[in-house]
């Protein structure tokens, strides 16, 4: 397979997974009942987590 197109492929495959990941951890914070401040915070944090990882990938390959 062409180099590109894996890189595209593994970029979007993580995207995916994150964006899954990020909607069940914030669904789970919405359910213990947290503060909106304490969403927004948790938010940033997997944001942050997410651009760290998407960068990794893209160094790895």
């Amino acid at each position: 397979m062409n180099p590109l197109l894996t890189l595209i492929a593994n970029f979007i495959e993580k995207l995916v997974y994150d964006v899954e990941t990020v909607v069940e951890k914030v669904s789970d914070i919405f359910t213990k009942g947290a503060r909106r401040k304490d969403i927004e915070t948790k938010i940033k944090d997997l944001e942050r987590e997410r651009e760290f990882l998407i960068k990794y990938t893209i160094k790895k390959t």
